[in-house]
C-alpha cells in the first residue's frame, strides 16, 4: 500500500467515524438518553455531554462532583433503591435497572431509568461500572 493510499484510507475511518458519532449524538438526543462511567481504581466519575444536559448539571462540574450532584438530587425515597442496586451489581456482576425520580434545582420532578453493569478485568476483579440513564418522564 502507497503512503498516499494509507493517508487516504486513514482519512476516510476519520470522516466515518465522525459520521457515526454524529449520528449517535442525534439518537441520544432523541432518546434522552446519557452515558456514564465509575472507575473503582481511582474514584474518577465520568460521563457524556448528554449527561450534564438531561439531567441539569453545571458544565462547570467535573469528575466526582457530578456524580455528587446526581445522587444529591435523586428523590428520598428512590435513593436507597438505586445506591443498593448498583452496589448488588458491582457485587454480582449482573446488570441493573431501576427507575427513580430526579429532583431538578427548579423545583420539577422528572422520571430517570437508570441502568448500569459492572466491569470486571481478566482476572475477575472489579473495575468500573459503566451505565444510561434515560428520561422517562413522559411515561411516569
Amino acid at each position: 500500500m502507497s503512503e498516499t493510499s494509507a493517508k487516504d484510507e486513514v482519512e476516510a475511518l476519520r470522516a466515518e467515524l465522525h459520521a457515526c458519532k454524529a449520528r449517535l449524538d442525534g439518537v441520544q438526543t432523541l432518546a434522552r438518553v446519557a452515558w456514564w462511567k465509575w472507575d473503582n481504581l481511582t474514584g474518577e466519575f465520568s460521563c457524556d455531554g448528554h449527561f450534564h444536559a438531561l439531567l441539569g448539571i453545571p458544565r462547570e462540574l467535573k469528575g466526582r462532583d457530578i456524580q455528587q450532584h446526581f445522587l444529591l438530587h435523586i428523590h428520598p425515597e428512590d435513593h436507597v433503591q438505586i445506591v443498593s442496586a448498583a452496589r448488588d451489581s458491582f457485587i454480582s456482576g449482573e446488570p441493573y435497572e431501576v427507575m427513580h425520580r430526579y429532583l431538578c434545582d427548579d423545583g420539577r420532578t422528572r422520571y430517570f431509568v437508570s441502568a448500569g453493569a459492572c466491569v470486571r478485568d481478566a482476572s475477575g476483579a472489579a473495575v468500573a461500572m459503566e451505565g444510561t440513564v434515560q428520561e422517562v418522564t413522559r411515561y411516569g
